[in-house]
């Protein structure tokens, strides 16, 4: 017999990670797409040794900017991607500061979560 698990595509449920191991050949991970102010919380939820830290959605503005470094360095995120950025000019976009420093400190974090 089949499991079926119903999951809230717009932001799965972070419990569903702790469910049985069986189906985790077909699920690598679940993602949150994070638009509330409790942005850290949500990550410590979804993050844990065995699942990275991938968020497919989030808010593109200069206060979402900010935030990827929580995820980044407190929760060792693989990635970020603010929502409609495609639909930004690099040259306005709060993400491309954000994304150039990260670029520029890139070796330090992954030497570091090498070693975690």
């Amino acid at each position: 017999m089949e499991k079926t698990i119903a999951i809230d595509a717009e932001r799965p449920l972070p419990y569903l990670k702790k469910l049985d191991s069986s189906w985790q050949f077909i699920v690598d991970f679940i993602s949150p797409s994070i638009y509330p102010n409790n942005y850290a919380s949500i990550c410590a939820e979804y993050w844990d040794r065995d699942q990275p830290l991938f968020i497919p959605d989030q808010r593109r503005d200069e206060y979402g900017g900010w935030r990827i470094w929580k995820a980044f360095g407190s929760y060792q995120a693989i990635g970020s991607s603010p929502f409609g950025i495609d639909t930004l000019e690099a040259k306005t976009c709060p993400f491309t500061k954000h994304y150039q420093l990260l670029s520029s400190v890139s070796q330090i974090i992954l030497k570091h979560i090498v070693q975690i």
